[in-house]
């Protein structure tokens, strides 16, 4: 099962992003899955929720979206979404296609909640 080594580097890139010991409370992290990118997303949900739990991401929830196939024709230079298997240009129905978008994993956005810094006894009084 490839989601879990996915949702531990999710998991990593969030506290990179954040800092490993940074008061901070993950409320939402967003992603964009591409159709193509062939995730299951109940087993990377699944597995996300494993990997941080008792961690200071255990509140944070995965916010995913699906991104379409997107492709380019080669013979006519139309960009269009494709469905289902056959990758075919909807205008000349040319096969010689390039992928633009679908194959992604990506994190687009983490929320965060405001904190406060608190002194631990170091005031300048």
């Amino acid at each position: 099962m490839h989601e879990l080594s996915l949702a531990q580097r999710i998991v990593e890139i969030v506290h990179e992003s954040i800092g490993r010991h940074a008061p901070q409370t993950v409320r939402t992290i967003s992603l964009e899955i591409g159709e193509l990118a062939n995730v299951h997303v109940d087993s990377l949900t699944f597995a996300f929720e494993a990997l941080v739990e008792g961690t200071n991401l255990q509140t944070a929830s995965l916010q995913i979206t699906s991104v379409r196939v997107q492709v380019l024709c080669k013979s006519c230079g139309t960009f269009s979404t494709v469905d289902g298997v056959t990758f075919e240009c909807p205008r000349c129905g040319s096969t010689t296609l390039d992928v633009r978008r679908g194959r992604e994993l990506d994190i687009t956005s983490i929320e965060i909640d405001d904190y406060t810094e608190v002194n631990h006894g170091n005031s300048d009084r």
